[in-house]
């Protein structure tokens, strides 16, 4: 049985349209293989065997344009800050940055 992605039909196409300013450094092929996948729901391995390219190929993509969808999506509240830590204070904040882009990710897929 073959697993399905997580990012298998997870996006509207007003969600993808709208990522497509942040993909400029995409190629078309790539971009429409995720397209495939995130908005018309396609199984990855065969969306990448239609390309004739591996699933790590795609995969790598795929989470690439997950990503940018998150950072596009930020809640108007987050803020970006900078700051200057010792190393093992700096372990700790980006574990806290992690663990707050995680749960913004799961809130996102809900919302899909």
């Amino acid at each position: 049985m073959m697993k399905k992605s997580g990012y298998q039909g997870i996006l509207t196409q007003e969600q993808y349209d709208a990522l497509l300013p942040t993909l400029a450094n995409f190629s078309e092929e790539r971009k429409q293989a995720c397209y495939l996948v995130m908005v018309k729901g396609m199984p990855a391995t065969e969306v990448a065997n239609q390309f004739s390219k591996t699933r790590q190929w795609l995969n790598d993509a795929l989470i690439k344009v997950y990503d940018k969808y998150v950072q596009v999506n930020y809640p108007s509240d987050w803020q970006t800050i900078t700051v200057r830590v010792p190393p093992h204070l700096a372990v700790i904040i980006r574990g806290m940055e992690q663990k707050a882009l995680d749960l913004l990710k799961q809130q996102l897929r809900k919302i899909n």
